[in-house]
Parts: C-alpha cells; sequence; structure tokens
C-alpha cells in the first residue's frame, strides 16, 4: 500500500515536471520588440458620402445619385414620376 502512494506521488512529480518544462523553454526564446506605428503609418478607412439630387424636367421627376466625396455623378438620370 505504501508503494502505490509513492509511485503516485513519483508519477504525479514527472507528471509536473513535463507539463512545465516546455514553458520554460518557451521564456527562453528571444523577444523581438514590436514596432510602433506612427500616425503618418496607420491608414484611415472613409466611406464615400453619396445623396440623391433632383430635377424636374417637362412635368416628370428624375432622381441622380451624386458622390459628394468625389464629386461626381454615379450612374444615370432615373424616371420617378
Amino acid at each position: 500500500m505504501k508503494k502505490n502512494k509513492i509511485m503516485c506521488v513519483c508519477v504525479l512529480l514527472i507528471w509536473i515536471a513535463l507539463a512545465i518544462a516546455p514553458v520554460a523553454l518557451a521564456a527562453d526564446d528571444v523577444i523581438i520588440p514590436v514596432e510602433t506605428l506612427s500616425e503618418e503609418d496607420t491608414a484611415v478607412i472613409q466611406s464615400y458620402i453619396y445623396e440623391w439630387r433632383y430635377k424636374k424636367e417637362n412635368g416628370h421627376i428624375y432622381k441622380r445619385l451624386y458622390n459628394c466625396t468625389k464629386s461626381c455623378w454615379v450612374g444615370d438620370w432615373i424616371l420617378v414620376y
């Protein structure tokens, strides 16, 4: 009975030692500093701003999509009424 307890304790200690060993080896790795990004290196994601422009011609109403960011038309005139 006493041999079984000693054997269990030895197996437990070996198991714990093997579990900790990879962590200790990983801690010895070379640490490479990370470069910090300046404001010039960061990307700013912007979306385009669109709005519908309307016109009335010959009693009909037309609409057309306008890109306010680029100041240009997107697509053709569409008959509304």
